[in-house]
């Protein structure tokens, strides 16, 4: 007899230690048991009978909790919404100042110098914008993804409900084909004895259903909720989430539009903007710009933040009124027995909600006042009488006259200076 040496020996060991184990697992494979359709079955009645004497049923019982699961992720999710809503806000606060400081400082450029420590100021600024935007957008991202849970949890309870039918049809289905490999007759006990446990769960499940989808009435002009099941309670209950999400958990919404910080940041896009327009001309340029014989496309950097018209009705302190609307610096342009009409830097809705709160009186809406770049510049052609027409004539007056109409064909060269 041959005799085989080690080396030879080990493979054949472990090729018959890997077959053992396929062999092995073949077979414990094939004797898992797969659900039995009567387990299922009873799984399914299980969930969908009474569980009291009050005729709750687990399925009353399982939307009653995704209703409470509900309303905790949203109180938690609107908690971390309103901090970094408030963080969001706080950022585009400090990128506006920042931005306006540095829009300040760009007006009063003078050398090289100045140029390169507001450049810095620019920089900065930018910063704080861009970590304002990201902040917005981690909040606005957040309450899209609270707005999803609440859609989640009817969706998941309606797919629950379409299972537990898909799982309780399987089970008969299956049970049928066993009885009929078996070859055991319709009327044999086993079968009758299953079809019998069948119907008593499904007409369960039916009403355990109809019982959690019961909507409430209208009566008499009114929704009445008394008979209203789980799944109406759900959805009212993610009505009041949607709200809650949406005003950030305040009771007034207003405090949470108070939390926008749209406005900062275009605030600060603007004075950004107007900062680099400023440095372009750092160090100031002097000397007369000759007229080309081509247009020429000119950038001018102003200060155009927004100005409000406001008339303040008769018997109220001019100075008091408007400090309480957010006009404490103003021009009055005009005052008679009508009222006072004064003129200040500021927001024209943001000054009309101010003097609702403030319960000042005012004899129109504040509306917007903007100068209008042309060339010549004059009173008359730097003025926009359509958005006026409600302001009475007074505001209308102008000092310098109207332009000749030779100006149309001939107008008169443009010279700028540039002073130091």
């Amino acid at each position: 007899m041959k005799h085989r040496n080690e080396k030879q020996i080990r493979p054949l060991l472990l090729s018959w230690i890997l077959l053992a184990l396929v062999i092995d697992s073949s077979a414990l494979a094939a004797q898992s048991p797969k659900t039995d359709p009567q387990q299922a079955l009873d799984n399914v009645k299980n969930e969908v009978g009474p569980v009291n004497n009050q005729g709750t049923t687990g399925l009353d019982n399982y939307v009653e909790k995704a209703i409470r699961d509900l309303h905790q992720k949203v109180e938690q999710g609107v908690a971390k919404l309103k901090t970094q809503k408030q963080d969001a806000k706080r950022k585009a606060d400090d990128a506006a100042k920042a931005a306006e400081a540095a829009r300040d400082a760009a007006a009063k450029c003078k050398t090289d110098n100045d140029k390169k420590r507001i450049e810095a100021l620019v920089k900065s600024a930018e910063q704080k914008q861009k970590d304002a935007q990201t902040s917005k957008d981690k909040a606005d991202q957040m309450a899209k993804d609270l707005g999803k849970e609440v859609d989640d949890a009817g969706k998941n309870v309606d797919q629950h409900i379409a299972d537990l039918k898909d799982n309780l049809q399987k089970a008969y289905d299956e049970k049928m084909q066993q009885f009929k490999d078996q070859g055991l007759p319709d009327n044999a006990f086993p079968r009758t004895n299953f079809q019998g446990h069948y119907n008593q769960t499904l007409d369960q499940l039916n009403k355990a259903v109809s019982k959690v989808q019961q909507e409430g009435k209208w009566e008499n002009g009114k929704y009445n909720a008394a008979n209203e099941g789980m799944r109406a309670k759900l959805d009212s209950e993610a009505v009041k989430a949607r709200e809650f999400i949406r005003n950030a958990g305040f009771k007034n919404p207003k405090d949470n539009d108070a939390l926008d910080p749209t406005g900062s940041l275009n605030n600060a896009a603007t004075f950004l903007k107007a900062a680099k327009n400023y440095l372009d001309n750092c160090p100031p340029r002097v000397g007369l710009v000759p007229r080309p014989s081509t247009p020429t496309e000119v950038t001018v950097a102003i200060d155009n933040r927004p100005e409000a018209v406001v008339n303040i009705c008769p018997g109220q302190n001019v100075q008091d009124a408007a400090n309480r609307i957010g006009l404490a610096q103003h021009e009055v342009v005009a005052k008679d027995d009508t009222g006072t009409i004064i003129k200040g830097q500021g927001d024209p809705k943001a000054v009309a909600q101010a003097a609702q709160s403030q319960n000042v009186k005012l004899c129109f809406q504040p509306e917007e006042d903007f100068c209008t770049i042309y060339t010549p510049l004059t009173a008359y052609r730097g003025h926009d009488h359509s958005k006026h027409v409600h302001s009475g004539a007074a505001v209308h007056n102008h000092e310098a006259p109207d332009p000749p109409l030779s100006w149309g064909l001939n107008p008169p060269k443009t010279i700028i200076r540039w002073s130091r």
